[in-house]
């Protein structure tokens, strides 16, 4: 999810890529467009008697050159137990974790 950009407004490509992510591990998908090239994604599983609701964004804030990247922000990278990444912390990392 890191190697995809998705500086906002311009999530699309990782909307796409999670669509069939979520598709690929049996979940129904729906998507609502929200403006322009950008949509919120509704997925589910399971007969419906029992809801659990994650809800999180796909979009990062622009690269900035006040952010002194010791790495390259597109390229997931450990260093020193720790992962460095674009959205890393907010919000790529939340939605790989729950959607896992």
């Amino acid at each position: 999810m890191v190697a995809i950009p998705s500086i906002y407004p311009g999530e699309a490509e990782l909307s796409s890529y999670m669509r069939g992510y979520l598709e690929d591990h049996a979940f129904r998908v729906e998507t609502q467009q929200v403006e322009g090239d950008r949509y919120n994604l509704f997925a589910s599983r399971g007969n419906g008697e029992k809801a659990t609701l994650f809800y999180g964004h796909l979009d990062t804030v622009p690269i900035t050159s006040f952010v002194d990247w010791q790495t390259d922000p597109f390229e997931l990278t450990e260093k020193d137990g720790n992962l460095y990444g674009l959205g890393t912390y907010d919000m790529k990392g939340g939605i790989s974790a729950f959607t896992e």
